[in-house]
């Protein structure tokens, strides 16, 4: 499930290359080291996330068109498919809830309407024939009008739980995409770490 907080100011592309991507950061580094949009980020994040413990993550990819800057399957976050340690320690916090703010070229697509999450195969830990069945799965229920697809637009400030599924379409034109994404109740560690800013 997710809600429409609100919605950022869309800066220009060239602001976007001035920020800094972050892993699993502090509110307080991500305010010294991420850059002026991820302190309007924070500053407009609901009062539970701001009393809280939070961890900070961003990602900022250069990106070509047609190319998109995360899993253009359904999928649910933090790390899809990815397993070992913290990884999957993450994938299984089912309390946890996110804030997330996207600019740039390729906007998340994220389902509305009930899944039952134990119809679909399990794909944490494991890349191939699992995810693409899941996706099948839920592709199949958008087709027949059971699910639906809602686009947030580009600097809303969308809330969502662990049960929500997204994908990523590709970008319709060349530019930076940044990913801000604030997560609550999390037992994942602070690392306060840079991301080197990728290119597609």
């Amino acid at each position: 499930m997710h809600t429409i907080l609100g919605t950022l100011p869309v800066p220009d592309n060239d602001s976007l290359r001035e920020e800094n991507p972050l892993f699993a950061a502090s509110p307080s580094y991500a305010r010294e080291f991420g850059g002026a949009l991820t302190g309007r980020f924070l500053d407009a994040l609901p009062p539970d996330f701001q009393e809280a413990p939070l961890v900070i993550d961003s990602f900022l990819v250069g990106l070509a068109r047609c190319y998109d800057p995360g899993p253009r399957w359904f999928h649910r976050e933090p790390f899809p498919e990815r397993a070992g340690g913290a990884y999957d320690l993450a994938n299984a916090e089912r309390e946890v809830e996110h804030v997330h703010c996207v600019f740039g070229p390729s906007l998340p697509e994220l389902l509305v309407g009930a899944i039952d999450e134990a119809a679909l195969p399990a794909v944490s830990g494991g890349k191939g024939a699992a995810a693409r069945a899941c996706d099948a799965i839920l592709s199949g229920l958008v087709a027949s009008g059971a699910l639906a697809i809602e686009r947030p637009v580009e600097g809303a400030l969308v809330r969502y739980d662990p049960a929500t599924w997204l994908r990523w379409p590709p970008a319709e034109q060349v530019g930076f995409h940044l990913w801000i994404r604030a997560t609550r109740g999390t037992q994942r560690p602070l690392v306060n770490g840079l991301r080197n800013t990728a290119h597609m």
